[in-house]
């Protein structure tokens, strides 16, 4: 599985400039694709995928559907004379394309679900000089679940969440109840196998609250906090659940963090292949999550509120939960955790900023050993031998 980091992005000013240094990378995969020896023995490396980002992977495969393309124009303001041509939102399907119905459209029978796939490129990405299956070379670009939740459409779900459980809180100000959501949270934290999100207390600014009227957004840049809020607010709701039952959105809030919760339970927990019962549990509560979100996101609109929206990340997990169930109908099924791009943290946080203060000419080397000897320490501290 090739997922070379942003350093592509970053050396490669223009788009020429990029293609062509990808295309260096690709010839250099090649090489070990037609095999070297070693102690005797012949191996070849083969690459199974390509993985990242979206914008990563709109620029690598050369998409003329990707995330960027999704529909701007109100629907009912197309005419003739200004009509609306959308190019699609994704590489894997049709989705938001003329005649193939919506991106946000989540039903299983959906139009774009049963409409042909024409190839998403125009030019030839360079990734298909290396082995691919010739019936789909467009899966060879695989989405990222981590990406996709813990950094986006994760993050606006407990944004929005969090701003909605402000109205079971007893206080009479807004930054009150917030400041008390935050001594919950502390008091959380404190528990065996609970900690304080990375980005620190829990602040109007965390979330974007201003104002009631705006749409809240989190702003933490550690995506292991997306995972923090979410196991914090699944307690929280649950220690009043008889009162958020009542409620129409906090209640789906609950149902849908309890959902996907054990997704990722599941994911996590199982191996590079799921079994078949791993496969469509996580699937199906995948699917359920989906079906709960686009519930609240209606809710929220038909009340007026900026709360819940849907982007095309909502779209990108809708396919990785198609393809566990799709896959459960076998006996082991290929774990999309797999196919993220989860570099530790830590390589960008406190280790990488006290490397940098040592000498700036080894900061790789000194942050790879840093993170070297704490996993030497946490796998001694668990027993391992």
């Amino acid at each position: 599985m090739f997922a070379p980091s942003g350093f592509l992005l970053k050396c490669a000013p223009t788009e020429e400039n990029y293609q062509a240094f990808f295309k260096a990378l690709v010839d250099d995969l090649l090489i070990l694709q037609q095999g070297f020896q070693y102690e005797g023995k012949r191996y070849h490396l083969i690459n199974v995928g390509m993985k990242g980002d979206l914008p990563y992977l709109a620029k690598t495969g050369n998409f003329d559907r990707h995330w960027l393309r999704a529909q701007r124009k109100d629907p009912s303001k197309v005419t003739v004379k200004n009509p609306a041509k959308p190019a699609g939102v994704c590489w894997l399907c049709n989705a938001g394309m003329s005649g193939c119905g919506p991106f946000e459209d989540f039903n299983l029978d959906c139009e774009w679900a049963n409409s042909a796939v024409p190839e998403p490129w125009s030019v030839r990405p360079s990734a298909l000089d290396l082995y691919h299956d010739p019936t789909c070379p467009e899966r060879v670009f695989r989405p990222d679940i981590w990406h996709n939740y813990h950094g986006g459409v994760g993050k606006l779900f407990i944004a929005s969440s969090l701003a909605e459980c402000l109205s079971l809180v007893d206080a009479t100000s807004k930054d009150s109840k917030i400041e008390k959501m935050n001594l919950d949270l502390k008091a959380w934290a404190k528990k065996v196998g609970n900690s304080m999100p990375h980005s620190g207390r829990f602040c109007s600014e965390r979330i974007g609250l201003t104002s009631y009227q705006v749409q809240p957004d989190a702003n933490w840049s550690k995506h292991d906090d997306t995972r923090i809020y979410h196991k914090f607010l699944e307690d929280w709701l649950t220690q009043r659940e008889a009162e958020v039952l009542r409620d129409p959105v906090l209640s789906r809030v609950l149902w849908a963090v309890r959902a996907i919760n054990r997704v990722f339970a599941v994911l996590y927990q199982g191996g590079l292949w799921l079994t078949q019962d791993e496969a469509q549990e996580a699937g199906k509560l995948g699917r359920h999550w989906l079906r709960l979100y686009a519930e609240v996101a209606a809710i929220s609109l038909k009340a007026g509120k900026l709360r819940f929206p849907i982007v095309v990340k909502h779209h990108m997990l809708d396919h990785h939960f198609r393809d566990l169930l799709a896959g459960s109908q076998h006996v082991w099924t290929w774990n999309c955790l797999a196919d993220s791009v989860q570099m530790d943290e830590d390589f960008i946080g406190h280790t990488a900023r006290l490397s940098r203060r040592v000498s700036p000419v080894s900061t790789a080397f000194r942050v790879i050993q840093r993170y070297l000897t704490r996993a030497m320490k946490t796998w001694l501290n668990r027993g391992a031998r």
